[in-house]
């Protein structure tokens, strides 16, 4: 019987090509003369992981991702089709499906890009079978679906089709860690949608993305022409095992369900930008997280101020049930230039409620209308609501004319907003922030009379009411007397303002 020791390197090197990655890692610790065999295979897939370590795919309409056109991931089909360790992606990039096969980025010149057509082109010729081959087997391990998928799929990669090699490509994509999803107006076809539905269908014993840690859901978050992507496909990646973080921009959702158990998730990172959930959503999404650390959302100009839904003031409630010990930073704010103040909350209500329940909340970054209050009996109310494109909420109790003669006289910017917003109350720091707090940030104008009402109390309550709080920093606030920082100061809290 023959031994393997006495084969010859290169059928001893064929043998090992046939065997995954992690079984030629022990192949290579068993003698020096497999070490030597495996190590030419491990160096060219360690080479092959670092010059494929991106794949874009689809068109894409957005610079944030640093790809801008269409692309079709042709060199990533060739090398999975050649080899047998699947495409080596760890990150991957999926735009709108459309039937361009144009450029990855603009630099790309002519013979680029006809090279990379006649490498679509060739696949079928060359590898055909094997295509085949690997969809049927693909196809075999998916919840079941309905028709003759697998030859549907199989011919759709031969032809060159982008929405079918994505699909191939995800299917055999052992180390994707990070997917981006681009995800305009475009609409899925049926066989992307089943396909993609199936692979996610059990996605807490899934064979297919079984190191993915970041999700990225991504719509046209133009302000003339927003498309928002749907919400409704995040829970399954969620629940994930691996999931850790998600990011979303330009999402929407209406009362999108959780499928799964609560507190299932072990997603500690959740970015929501530019986006569009009701109240619903975001009870359901949060309600299966099981230890989220950082939540930031920043809120889209459609929030409406006077619904009792309102989104800010839920998702506190929300990370108060579900977060309540875990939470440790937390940031809601708005788009800079997207105030639009149509309607009041009703008298007494506050924007957002109290954060002292939380336990370990220790950054907080907030926009500054959450601070204030609508007072219950104002003196004065404003006979009409302006509504200024780069405004933010100020409000002030005591009239222009009323500051004391020691402090600087208001801009004309400052006095136009005294005397346009009233009957709102600035609340009180030591009432509002939790006992574990270390760092505030707020974003928005804020007059004298609005920051003195926060802080005061400070510099008599802080050991009691906020012994961790170590810094205050005040964004975009417009101008403050030195008299308001000194609270801070003496309170020995470091203070900053821009």
């Amino acid at each position: 019987m023959t031994n393997l020791l006495d084969l010859p390197e290169e059928v001893i090197l064929g043998i090992a090509n046939s065997v995954d990655t992690y079984s030629i890692v022990a192949f290579s610790s068993t003698c020096n003369k497999l070490r030597r065999v495996a190590s030419q295979i491990l160096s060219a897939h360690t080479a092959n992981k670092r010059a494929f370590a991106s794949l874009a795919a689809g068109s894409f309409t957005t610079s944030d991702w640093h790809w801008f056109g269409d692309a079709h991931p042709s060199a990533h089909l060739q090398h999975l089709v050649v080899g047998d360790r699947g495409c080596y992606a760890s990150t991957m990039y999926i735009g709108a499906m459309g039937d361009q096969y144009d450029c990855d980025c603009e630099e790309d010149e002519d013979h680029i890009f006809q090279a990379k057509q006649t490498m679509i082109q060739s696949i079928p010729q060359l590898y055909g079978s094997r295509i085949t081959a690997m969809v049927s087997d693909i196809s075999h391990s998916l919840y079941p679906i309905v028709g003759n998928v697998a030859q549907t799929w199989s011919d759709k990669v031969k032809a060159g089709d982008v929405e079918a090699t994505v699909l191939l490509l995800l299917a055999r994509c052992p180390n994707l860690v990070t997917l981006k999803m681009f995800q305009p107006k475009e609409e899925w076809s049926t066989l992307f949608t089943d396909i993609f539905n199936s692979m996610t269908a059990n996605p807490r014993e899934n064979r297919f993305f079984s190191w993915l840690s970041k999700f990225e859901l991504t719509g046209n978050g133009c302000p003339l022409t927003p498309f928002f992507a749907n919400a409704d496909i995040l829970p399954a990646f969620m629940v994930m095992p691996t999931m850790r973080e998600i990011k979303c921009t330009a999402i929407e959702g209406r009362n999108c369900p959780w499928r799964y158990d609560s507190a299932i998730s072990s997603v500690t990172r959740i970015d929501i930008e530019y986006s569009d959930l009701d109240a619903a959503c975001l009870w359901n999404y949060l309600s299966g997280v099981e230890a989220l650390r950082n939540f930031r959302y920043t809120f889209h100009t459609s929030c409406s101020f006077d619904q009792l839904g309102w989104t800010p003031r839920n998702a506190v409630l929300a990370l108060q049930r579900y977060a309540r010990k875990s939470l440790v930073f937390l940031e809601l704010t708005m788009e800079p230039d997207d105030y639009e103040l149509d309607q009041k909350f009703k008298t007494g209500e506050p924007f957002v409620r109290s954060l002292r329940a939380f336990e370990s909340l220790q950054t907080i970054r907030l926009d500054s209308m959450m601070l204030f209050t609508q007072l219950i009996n104002p003196e004065r109310v404003a006979s009409e609501v302006f509504t200024h494109p780069t405004s933010k909420i100020l409000t002030s109790n005591t009239p222009a004319h009323h500051v004391p003669a020691t402090e600087p006289a208001l801009s004309f910017e400052d006095d136009f907003w005294a005397n346009h917003f009233e009957g709102l109350q600035a609340r009180r720091l030591i009432d509002f922030l939790p006992p574990s707090v270390q760092h505030l940030e707020v974003v928005g104008r804020l007059l004298e009379e609005d920051a003195r009402s926060m802080f005061t109390g400070l510099l008599e309550l802080k050991k009691e009411r906020v012994p961790h709080l170590q810094r205050i920093h005040l964004v975009r606030c417009g101008r403050l007397s030195p008299r308001t920082s000194e609270i801070c100061t003496k309170a020995g809290i470091i203070f900053s303002c821009d």
